[in-house]
């Protein structure tokens, strides 16, 4: 049998064959939900100052524990020593599932309002963020009244190794996330952490923020987001306008930006190994070089929030005489970034005569 190919054919073959799996695998529910928490976190960044000091307040409690009172002792607690006030304030507790829960939420959002101070809860919700919308109505009205700047519902409650010596066993991805964002500002106040005593979670001073050294040891340990029971974590989040304080709009390239870096560090938390096996019977090891096509596709998913950071292509030497690693980069305000820090895609391309 004579030897014949044609390499746009196989291209356009091989481009198609990549794409539908790749789209099958993020049609998966536990996938999107992981999304979704990205991207509460990225609206998170949204609403700080970038060039104001950081200052974390952590409490941990049970459900229903966390009222408007003491949410105001501790927000008011700094003024009245006259040290810098709490920029954000990390809950770490079950949010029930129930309008009078919604209602809790709602007093506290007023509380946080009237500092100031950006409130964000760690969830795990029992359903799916559509089911659990109409329950949140009235938490919602109340974020909005205050320009959508106070309060962010999102972060799956998971238990995680953060790698720091003051730590005794695993923390809260409330905590490891509270740390990256105070960590990703030039300017950090302290983040000491508010913890009953009965449940502290963290035993010691949490650091303000870790180095870079910390951050790249942290990824190499390969943290894991999931729950005891296997599954992916739920997030809740709420799509808000966005609100920049100061409306300049040289600042939202910015402020993508930051948001970019800080999800790549937050997202040390979940760590996804997606292989992909592609077979294709119509590659010859002299005949094609897919590399142009093969980038062009990757390329559609940069900026998209789609899992696909660390995406590596290797088409084995032995099977098309060459070896081929592609790694696609975003680049924005004339710098290369990556947007997530460990999504993996491996795509095992076979090739062979017709």
């Amino acid at each position: 049998m004579g030897k014949h190919f044609d390499p746009e054919w196989a291209i356009e073959r091989l481009d198609v064959l990549i794409e539908s799996q790749i789209r099958a695998i993020l049609g998966v529910p536990q996938v999107r939900r992981l999304i979704a928490t990205w991207r509460s976190i990225a609206h998170l960044v949204e609403a700080l100052d970038p060039d104001a000091p950081v200052s974390l307040a952590l409490l941990a409690c049970a459900s229903g524990e966390l009222d408007a009172d003491p949410l105001r002792a501790v927000l008011e607690a700094p003024c009245a020593s006259g040290d810098p006030p709490w920029t954000l304030c990390v809950v770490d507790e079950d949010i029930a599932r129930h309008r009078e829960e919604a209602g809790r939420l709602g007093a506290c959002a007023y509380v946080a309002a009237e500092r100031h101070a950006l409130l964000l809860f760690g969830v795990e919700p029992e359903d799916t963020t559509t089911d659990l919308a109409p329950a949140y109505d009235p938490f919602m009205s109340v974020r909005y009244a205050e320009q959508s700047r106070n309060v962010a519902l999102c972060l799956p409650r998971v238990n995680l190794d953060d790698g720091l010596a003051t730590t005794e066993g695993s923390v809260r991805a409330s905590v490891i996330v509270a740390a990256a964002i105070a960590r990703h500002y030039k300017e950090r106040g302290d983040c000491e952490p508010y913890l009953p005593p009965h449940r502290s979670l963290v035993a010691a001073r949490m650091a303000h923020g870790y180095d870079d050294a910390t951050c790249h040891a942290l990824a190499e340990r390969g943290y894991c987001a999931l729950s005891s029971t296997g599954h992916a974590p739920e997030a809740v989040t709420y799509r808000r306008p966005l609100y920049m304080g100061r409306s300049e709009e040289g600042r939202v390239a910015g402020f993508n930006h930051r948001a970019s870096c800080l999800i790549s560090w937050a997202l040390m938390t979940n760590r996804w190994t997606i292989a992909v096996e592609l077979r294709s019977r119509h590659l010859a090891p002299d005949d094609a070089d897919p590399t142009a096509a093969l980038q062009t596709w990757l390329e559609r998913f940069v900026g998209t929030g789609r899992p696909l950071e660390k995406v590596l292509v290797q088409v084995p030497a032995e099977q098309l005489g060459f070896s081929l690693w592609l790694r696609p980069k975003a680049t924005q305000d004339g710098r290369s970034i990556t947007l997530f820090a460990e999504g993996k895609l491996r795509l095992a391309i076979e090739g062979r005569h017709r």
